[in-house]
């Protein structure tokens, strides 16, 4: 929680939520997770959406797989077998029908079946519509992480077209 503002929209992947795996162009698979509809939306306003989420290692710059569900991630051996130096290539896109400012981004990862707020990751300060931008958030993978969850506009601070978009949720594991 950052002083004077509220937690994100959801802390934990179990709350009531509605479920869509996705795809990315890379052949990821992930699991988007979304709040019940907001307050209010705006039919004419940005719709931000997460393309890909990519973890690297840093010091190998190899991919850390991701899967679409935690069992497929606890089936086999543990990825993250020591604190890792990674970095979360994230790509944003702006598919709605005007500009987006100041749009926050938040991560967490999930250890021990909880999810731990990582940081309110970057403030992207202008997204045009029909634009992407790609982030890269630098961060260290604690020993026994098996997830990992970004969150755009975290306060719904921005009123958007679909608000069904804006939660990834991504488990570490071989295909």
């Amino acid at each position: 929680m950052t002083a004077g503002r509220p937690s994100p929209i959801i802390t934990d992947a179990c709350l009531e939520t509605t479920i869509r795996v996705v795809s990315s162009g890379t052949g990821h698979r992930m699991v988007s997770a979304a709040p019940p509809p907001p307050i209010a939306t705006d039919p004419n306003g940005p719709d931000l959406r997460i393309l890909e989420v990519k973890p690297v290692i840093r010091r190998t710059g190899v991919f850390i797989p991701i899967v679409s569900n935690i069992k497929a991630a606890a089936s086999g051996d543990p990825l993250i077998t020591v604190d890792t130096d990674a970095t979360i290539v994230i790509k944003i896109q702006n598919i709605g029908r005007l500009r987006a400012e100041n749009v926050r981004t938040h991560l967490e990862y999930n250890i021990a079946d909880r999810w731990v707020p990582y940081s309110e990751a970057e403030t992207i300060k202008k997204l045009e519509t029909g634009r992407d931008v790609t982030l890269r958030i630098p961060m260290v993978l604690p020993k026994g992480a098996i997830g990992i969850k970004i969150i755009i506009d975290p306060f719904n601070e921005i009123r958007e077209i679909d608000e069904y978009n804006n939660i990834l949720v991504g488990f570490f594991g071989r295909k």
